[in-house]
């Protein structure tokens, strides 16, 4: 047999080729198509899993930040460089962070039940230390390029603590003024049957206005700092590399 035989052989002879009226009920089966995957099980792993790992979280980030706190407020009469300050800034950013996560723990777990205005308060607060701690590494990466180009000869002047204040200063208004849609909008709502902390705008709300805060937020508080990073250690390398051409060269 052929291929084309072959093919007639395998195709159903009971296959009719007539015309389709619409009016057969059994075209369609009236029963519901099997459930692909049983979602009371993900949803409940899901918030088991991201419970623990939050708890964990909060677990490590409380014990290694208060830690660095307090060897702060041991060696408060120690001289401090803008990089230690900052590194300060940077822990008390991710010990506020490290607070939120056990309410975020417990939401996931039995939903949210301290109402709206707490909902607003722990939101706020998690959006403000979350972005503060990406500018305050972007400070650390600067103060670090600074620090490696006065050991150079020629090199700018230090500058005193009033400076490394006034920068962790407007780092935390700017991460604050990042954080006024979560502590303005967030509230405490019904979602897959738990009461749900999430953000909701107002209806009213222009869009325009909705899309602003997002990409203030991506880019203020994550494309900036990364690029300030990405930027300080490109010109730390080049400055590195340059230090070493006079010193190869006498070789």
């Amino acid at each position: 047999m052929g291929l084309i035989g072959s093919l007639v052989s395998f195709c159903p002879p009971q296959v009719s080729w007539g015309s389709y009226s619409g009016d057969d009920e059994e075209a369609y089966s009236a029963e519901p198509l099997p459930e692909l995957c049983y979602k009371a099980d993900v949803q409940a792993f899901s918030r088991a899993f991201q419970s623990s790992i939050s708890l964990t979280v909060a677990a490590l980030g409380l014990a290694g930040n208060g830690l660095v706190l307090a060897t702060h407020l041991a060696a408060r009469n120690a001289a401090r460089s803008p990089t230690c300050a900052h590194l300060l800034q940077l822990a008390l950013a991710d010990l506020l962070l490290a607070l939120t996560l056990p309410f975020a723990a417990a939401g996931a777990l039995q939903g949210w039940s301290l109402g709206s205005a707490t909902c607003r308060a722990v939101s706020g607060l998690y959006s403000a230390s979350f972005h503060a701690g990406f500018l305050f590494l972007a400070c650390i990466s600067a103060d670090r390029y600074l620090a490696i180009t006065r050991a150079l000869p020629a090199g700018p002047r230090p500058s005193g603590p009033g400076r490394a204040h006034l920068v962790s200063v407007i780092v935390w208004l700017l991460s604050l003024l990042l954080a006024l849609p979560a502590l303005l909008f967030s509230q405490d709502g019904q979602r897959e049957g738990q009461r749900r902390c999430r953000l909701i705008f107002p209806e009213g709300l222009a869009q325009t206005v909705k899309g602003a805060s997002a990409v203030a937020q991506v880019a203020l508080g994550f494309a900036l700092p990364l690029g300030v990073m990405a930027a300080c250690y490109a010109l730390l390398g080049r400055t590195l590399l340059a230090a070493r051409g006079p010193e190869r060269a006498g070789r």
